[in-house]
């Protein structure tokens, strides 16, 4: 072998190794490329929105409360244990109410809250209660739950307690009126019903 081909092979040997070199490494870089995590998009959880204005007025008065939360006044046999409502006023009236209850109730209260489900709840596994008084429960695991399919109402129900616990808030003059899905008694066969009757009693000849 001359000694111009001599150089020019020892010359080429490192260039084809280089080569070599590259191409084996071209596949490592490229699993690593692949196996880094992909960049995480920033997420921002939006926090509840909550009317952080104190309301204008509290009121603690069972029967009124009661009354408001529920369209009816209570009976002898609904026990109160705690009640709240709280109203925001501003130049145009009130522009948002939101009441809080605690009752043990009737026989008639029950019936007329869950078995006529006179507000058209419906049942739930999760109460989303927001600012709530501290007698209020935090966790519902023993309690059952129904809750409005358009608004805020939500009742829940210790059975085994016989406590009912109530919310609901709203904007404005915007009652909670019943929803009623139950069917209604014929006011034709109720016209008379606790009326005392129009004519004399009968009289019973001898």
């Amino acid at each position: 072998m001359s000694p111009r081909s001599l150089a020019a092979h020892l010359v080429g040997k490192p260039r084809r190794w280089i080569v070599i070199g590259v191409i084996l490494c071209l596949p490592l870089a490229w699993l690593g490329w692949h196996s880094e995590p992909p960049p995480q998009e920033s997420r921002h959880p939006h926090a509840p929105t909550t009317n952080q204005v104190p309301p204008t007025t509290t009121t603690t008065a069972n029967a009124e409360v009661f009354q408001k939360a529920f369209w009816k006044r209570p009976t002898d046999d609904d026990r109160i244990l705690h009640a709240e409502r709280r109203e925001w006023s501003g130049e145009d009236g009130i522009s948002r109410w939101q009441w809080f209850i605690a009752v043990q109730p009737s026989r008639q209260l029950t019936a007329y809250l869950w078995e006529n489900n006179a507000f058209g709840l419906i049942p739930s596994t999760q109460a989303d209660i927001q600012a709530a008084p501290q007698w209020f429960p935090k966790s519902t695991p023993e309690l059952e739950i129904r809750r409005s399919p358009r608004g805020n109402m939500t009742l829940l129900w210790n059975r085994e307690d016989n406590i009912l616990y109530g919310t609901d808030d709203g904007g404005g003059f915007r009652p909670g009126t019943p929803e009623s899905t139950a069917a209604k008694p014929d006011p034709r066969q109720n016209a008379n019903s606790g009326r005392l009757p129009l004519g004399q009693p009968p009289i019973h000849k001898p």
